[in-house]
């Protein structure tokens, strides 16, 4: 295809795609047009304070030990184990199904009951927490 003499190929840019309404945050696709920058930057801002939270570990005699039981929910705070300075993945509520206290390993359901989820109380890479109970 030809092109007309005053036509001017511009540089395909995320600019150069959006749409009317494509700076609205709110909108999924939003982060999509941003730079890896501020694309973290929204992406850590997302990050639930868990700093009000009870641990749900506790150490005795060396010993990493679950403070929760079967059938309760904790809170896993999940960082990178494979990239520089173990940044922050994400956060989930869980309910307990099973716990082996030797490795540490726990079998998990979301709290919307989609998908199991395996969890480490021993990994430095996972921290558990005990949910606010109601009320208190």
């Amino acid at each position: 295809m030809e092109q007309e003499p005053n036509d001017v190929e511009k540089p395909i840019t995320p600019a150069s795609l959006a749409m009317p309404g494509d700076d609205d945050p709110d909108d999924p696709s939003y982060e999509c047009l941003l730079g890896p920058e501020e694309t973290e930057r929204l992406r850590i801002a997302k990050r639930p304070d868990v700093s009000r939270l009870k641990p749900g570990t506790a150490i005795v005699d060396g010993d990493v030990l679950p403070l929760f039981t079967v059938g309760e929910d904790i809170i896993v705070e999940r960082m990178s184990s494979i990239l520089d300075g173990h940044p922050w993945l994400d956060t989930r509520s869980y309910n307990v199904r099973e716990i082996d206290d030797e490795t540490g390993a726990v079998k998990c359901l979301d709290n919307e009951g989609k998908f199991s989820a395996n969890v480490s109380f021993k990994s430095e890479y996972q921290h558990v927490y005990l949910p606010r109970r109601r009320g208190k």
